[in-house]
């Protein structure tokens, strides 16, 4: 498709990547997925991430993740820290819109109605 530049502006976005250092291309999706984000306008929140199937991919989210959520909650105004989330859990909020025309969604922000929402708790 056409690409906009500004198409994520106001979108922030934080990228962990899975690969496998055996492999010529490691983590080429995640890598080109955390620069086009940033291309298209968004602001990164939190530096790339970049799992290894080859050694512990669930070792290498879990420091990731655990230093990720500080850094949310210093971009939200919120006390975050690993402890607190093992203690208390987390929120996870996703949000589908589908739009009939490009302006439709350039007129809504590319934001759903609130009745589109989807939450789920994990902890």
């Amino acid at each position: 498709g056409e690409e906009r530049q500004g198409a994520l502006e106001g979108t922030r976005f934080a990228v962990f990547g899975l690969g496998n250092t055996l492999y010529e291309k490691y983590n080429t999706m995640g890598k080109h997925f955390d620069h086009d984000c940033e291309r298209l306008g968004g602001q990164r929140m939190f530096d790339l991430g970049l799992g290894d199937d080859d050694g512990s991919m669930q070792d290498d989210f879990d420091t990731w993740r655990d230093q990720l959520w500080p850094a949310l909650g210093e971009a939200f105004g919120l006390e975050v820290s690993a402890e607190s989330l093992m203690t208390y859990g987390v929120e996870y909020r996703l949000a589908a819109a589908h739009f009939a025309t490009e302006g439709e969604a350039l007129a809504a922000g590319g934001r759903p109605p609130s009745s589109n929402t989807l939450d789920a708790h994990g902890g």
